[in-house]
């Protein structure tokens, strides 16, 4: 090998160095705006929806509110929501009311 092919490769090499730098980034950005927008739909079509209970909640002092005036959340496999500054935690139904009960998990 002469030492012309030596410059030569070696000039070839750096120029496709450059231009990988040059365009992984921009591919790697075009790759993300496609792939971002398809993973949040699958996570949003695969994610259950926000828990709606039908009836009364009945808290500890034996105040019941009608289950839609809270907002429920789960917290692990616990369904919890926050009324007046306290936390509960719903137990399952009794009767067609969910007796809450105080929740400190969070």
């Amino acid at each position: 090998m002469k030492e012309r092919d030596i410059l030569f490769w070696g000039a070839v090499a750096v120029g496709a160095y450059w231009l990988y730098s040059k365009f992984s980034t921009a591919a790697g950005t075009a790759a993300n705006a496609i792939a971002a927008p398809i993973a949040n739909a699958y996570v949003n079509l695969t994610s259950g929806a926000a828990p709606v209970a039908q009836g009364n909640i009945i808290l500890p002092d034996g105040t019941a509110i009608p289950a839609s005036s809270v907002q429920l959340t789960w917290y692990g496999n616990a369904l919890t929501f926050v009324y007046g500054g306290s936390n509960y935690q719903l137990q399952p139904q009794v009767n067609g009311n969910y007796p809450a009960i105080y929740w400190i998990g969070a």
